[in-house]
């Protein structure tokens, strides 16, 4: 069954993280869903092991 509102997050009766994301955004715009996705595990002291990447010098 496909998510039909907007992105949620919800903490279920386990403690667990559930992320819902419209099919939708999934399909059009998966920069969105990845920037919504992490921004909710940051939220939560989730720290990536891939550092980000330094913006590029213009010469």
């Amino acid at each position: 069954m496909p998510i039909l509102g907007p992105p949620c997050t919800v903490d279920d009766s386990a403690g667990h993280l559930v992320v819902r994301l419209p099919t939708r955004m999934l399909r059009e715009a998966p920069e969105q869903a990845v920037t919504f996705v992490t921004g909710a595990l940051r939220r939560r002291g989730w720290v990536s092991a891939v550092p980000a990447q330094a913006a590029a010098l213009a010469s």
